[in-house]
């Protein structure tokens, strides 16, 4: 019988000497995790398994646009509220673009005494309310519930009951959803009460979502980015911040909000004008980044900004 000759000791040598520990981070370069049929969180103590639906039709599986994915900005802002669960403990809370529901499944482990995930594809809600049940006990379950809320939408607002101590919203200033910031804006002002806040997880992609932070910025008293520090640490040299809004203390009007039928439909993005805006962004910790101002680019940076003409669909393969 022929025998298979044995790797020599310098052979098995090299082998294990080119063998090399990498550590684990959730900021994984080389994996396109949101396309996989689940991801895998550690959170308040927890192995949290969340349920994806990821499909290759231009709009990431969902209605809208790519909402059954858990994108790295809700984990960013999940690790917020597990490092400082008084954000939420013991409070009344709303998430927008809810998507699979790790957010709010984050709020309910942070002991938030409601916790209200809401979003405009019913299909998106049903996912959600699967990871609910396969991530919460049935004591943790009872503090969450789901509920349709397209932006903009008087009625299903209405229904919601608001205003809200909290407001949670991750990774919905995006392009895909360019034609709703006015609503988006006037939803997040008036869901939240007085008193509360508004905690948003953001990760630039272009550079029409400044408009977003624009009307942001004339609709709140204040809007702060909590810093590099406050992130988890696989993110802190990332595109993400995650931003403390709160209530201007007379009331604001916005324009009308944009009507439900103009969100827009994700589709393509200019590759160029998607890499100018990442390279545009300004971390700066303490305040509202340069590149959120009109031109883009550092403070005193003759580099010019990004092609506000570029072409601005976006593409599924750039919404990671």
């Amino acid at each position: 019988m022929e025998r298979r000759a044995s790797a020599s000791p310098t052979h098995r040598q090299q082998r294990k000497s080119d063998m090399s520990i990498v550590p684990f981070t959730y900021n994984n370069a080389f994996t396109e995790e949101v396309k996989l049929p689940e991801r895998h969180f550690e959170l308040f103590g927890r192995f949290l398994r969340i349920q994806q639906r990821y499909a290759a039709d231009g709009k990431g599986g969902s209605a809208l646009g790519f909402g059954k994915s858990a994108y790295n900005a809700a984990f960013v802002l999940s690790a917020l509220l597990e490092s400082n669960a008084d954000i939420v403990e013991g409070k009344r809370v709303v998430e927008l673009g809810c998507g699979p529901g790790l957010v709010a499944i984050a709020a309910a482990l942070a002991k938030a005494s409601r916790v209200l995930a809401t979003d405009g594809d019913a299909e998106v809600l049903n996912l959600a309310a699967e990871n609910f049940a396969a991530n919460l006990n049935e004591e943790e379950a009872k503090a969450v519930a789901v509920a349709e809320f397209l932006w903009g939408d008087e009625e299903q607002r209405r229904a919601l009951h608001g205003p809200f101590d909290v407001v949670l919203a991750a990774d919905v200033a995006a392009v895909p959803y360019e034609e709703a910031y006015e609503a988006l804006v006037q939803s997040l002002l008036s869901l939240v009460s007085p008193e509360g806040h508004v905690y948003l997880a953001y990760q630039r992609r272009h550079a029409s979502e400044d408009a977003f932070f624009e009307r942001l910025r004339q609709a709140f008293k204040e809007v702060e980015d909590l810093g590099r520090e406050a992130l988890h640490e696989d993110f802190r040299d990332s595109p993400i911040s995650v931003f403390r809004c709160s209530r201007p203390s007379t009331s604001f009007v916005l324009e009308e909000a944009a009507p439900r039928e103009f969100i827009r439909e994700a589709t393509e993005i200019n590759n160029c004008t998607l890499l100018t805006a990442f390279k545009d962004r300004v971390d700066g910790g303490k305040a509202l980044p340069e590149a959120f101002a009109a031109r883009g680019g550092t403070e005193g940076d003759d580099a010019p900004g990004p092609d506000e003409n570029a072409v601005d669909d976006f593409a599924e393969e750039d919404w990671k």
